[in-house]
C-alpha cells in the first residue's frame, strides 16, 4: 500500500469538512473536493471525484490520484469517470494505468465441504456471505472472510443448479433438478416455502432489483416470472423451442435476457411478459451469456470454446476471443468502468480478457476439475469459482503492490 502523502491529503485552514448528511452535502469549489478526497468516508470521496470533473485538468489530477486509493470501490469509480469522459487529456491518463486491466490476484483459499460438484454460486458481499448450489443437493452457506460453513440446506431432492441473492442479502432462492424453486430466510437459514410450476429441470433463477419478483428458467423451455410475496405466477414466456440455459435482468428498465439451447437470445419485457426482440445466431450449444455494466456489450460462450462479444443494440459481432482448449461454462464481466471479461472452463482454468483489444491478460489454475461458475465481488475484492472437483476457490484482487 502507498502511504505517502497524496496532493488532496490537507485540511483547509486547519478546519475539517462539516459532517453533513450525504443528502445535504454541497461541494462549493476544488479546495472542498480536496478536503473529501483526502478524507477516509468513502461515499464522500465518491461524491467528490464526480464533482471534480467541473474543474478540469486539475481535477483531472485529482481523480487520477484517486486511481490509487485504499478504496476499490473509490478507485474503480474514478476508473470510470476517466474512462467515459470526452476529455482527451482523462482518456490519456488511462494509458498510465494499464495494470489496472490486469490486478494481482491471490489465491485466498479452498471452501470444502460438499459431495458433488458445485453447479451455482452466489454473493452478498456486504454482509461477507456466499453461497453454493450443488450436485449433492444441498446449499452451503459460507463466510466469505473466513471460510467457515455457517449452514447446511438440505430441502431438494435432487441436484440444486442455480441460486441468488436478494440485493438486500435477505432471501436466497434455489432451483432444482426436482422442478421446485425453494424460498428461504437467508439469516436464519430455514424455508420460507416452495413453489411449484416448472415441469423440467430449472436452470437459473434471478430475484428482481425490487425484491418482489422471482424470474425461472428451465428445460421444460419456459420463462416464468412469480410474484416472490406470494409465491403466485404473474407471466410465463414461451419463445425458445429448446431449454433455457441463461438469465440476465436489465435492472433499469426490468428487460430480461434469456439464453437457450435453441441458439437464440431473447429480449423480454419484464412488466408485461411480452417479446421485446430474438437475436438468432450461428453458434452452437450456447451454454453461458452474460452483459456488461453499462448494458452495451453481450457475451456469449459454449462448448465451442469461442467467447463473442455482441454490441446488443446493433447486435452485431464485435469481437472473438480464443484461449480455452475446452467448452466454457461460465461468463462474467467485470464490475465499474473497466473492459474486462472473466471465463471459467472444462480445462480447469479461469482467463481475464482485456475487451479493448480482445487480448488474453490472466489465467487462473487452481482447480482439478472444470470450472463451472465464476463470480466478483462489485467492489472487485473478491473472485469466486466453483468447479466439478467439489470446491469453491476464493480468490483475492490485490490493486496495489
Amino acid at each position: 500500500m502507498n502511504n505517502k502523502p497524496q496532493d488532496y491529503d490537507v485540511i483547509l485552514g486547519g478546519k475539517a469538512y462539516p459532517l453533513t448528511p450525504l443528502k445535504e452535502l454541497k461541494i462549493r469549489d476544488l479546495d472542498e473536493v480536496k478536503i473529501l478526497l483526502g478524507g477516509g468516508y468513502i461515499e464522500r470521496k465518491i461524491l467528490a471525484l464526480k464533482e471534480a470533473l467541473k474543474y478540469g485538468e486539475d481535477g483531472f489530477n485529482l481523480i487520477i490520484q484517486a486511481l490509487n486509493d485504499p478504496s476499490p470501490k473509490v478507485s474503480y469509480i474514478a476508473y470510470q469517470l476517466l474512462s467515459q469522459t470526452q476529455e482527451n487529456y482523462g482518456k490519456k491518463s488511462l494509458t498510465k494505468y494499464y495494470h489496472w486491466h490486469n490486478p494481482k490476484i491471490q489465491f485466498l483459499r479452498t471452501l470444502e465441504g460438499h459431495n458433488g460438484k458445485i453447479n451455482s454460486l452466489a454473493l452478498n458481499h456486504d454482509q461477507g456471505i456466499a453461497v453454493s448450489g450443488s450436485e449433492d443437493h444441498t446449499i452451503k452457506i459460507w463466510s466469505l472472510n473466513t471460510g467457515d460453513e455457517y449452514y447446511t440446506l438440505r430441502d431438494h431432492s435432487e441436484v440444486v443448479s442455480t441460486v441468488d441473492i436478494s440485493e438486500n442479502g435477505k432471501i436466497l432462492v434455489s432451483g432444482s433438478y426436482d422442478q421446485t424453486l425453494k424460498v428461504w430466510d437467508l439469516e436464519k437459514g430455514s424455508l420460507i416455502g416452495t413453489i411449484t410450476g416448472h415441469s423440467d429441470i430449472i436452470s437459473q433463477v434471478k430475484i428482481g432489483s425490487n425484491g418482489q419478483t422471482l424470474i425461472s428458467g428451465s428445460a421444460d423451455q419456459t420463462v416464468k416470472i412469480w410474484n416472490l410475496q406470494t409465491g403466485t405466477l404473474i407471466h410465463t414466456l414461451e419463445g425458445h423451442n429448446a431449454p433455457i440455459n441463461n438469465i440476465k435482468l436489465i435492472t433499469d428498465d426490468y428487460t430480461i435476457i434469456t439464453g437457450g439451447e435453441d441458439n437464440q437470445i431473447k429480449l423480454w419485457n419484464g412488466y408485461t411478459g411480452k417479446e421485446i426482440n430474438t437475436i438468432k445466431t450461428n453458434y452452437q450449444d450456447i451454454s453461458c451469456l452474460d452483459i456488461s455494466a453499462d448494458h452495451q456489450f453481450l457475451a456469449i460462450s459454449g462448448k465451442d470454446k469461442i467467447i463473442y462479444i455482441l454490441n446488443l443494440e446493433t447486435q452485431e459481432e464485435i469481437l472473438t476471443l480464443s484461449g480455452h482448449s475446452h467448452g466454457i461454462n461460465s461468463l462474467t464481466f467485470s464490475p465499474g468502468g473497466w473492459s474486462t471479461l472473466i471465463s471459467g472452463s472444462t480445462d480447469k482454468t479461469i482467463k481475464f480478457w482485456n475487451l479493448q483489444t480482445g487480448e488474453e491478460i490472466r489465467s487462473l489454475e487452481g482447480h482439478s476439475g472444470a470450472v463451472l461458475s465464476v463470480i466478483i465481488s462489485p467492489d472487485w475484492q473478491f473472485i469466486l469459482s466453483g468447479s466439478e472437483d467439489q470446491t469453491i476457490a476464493v480468490w483475492k484482487v490485490i490493486f496495489q503492490e
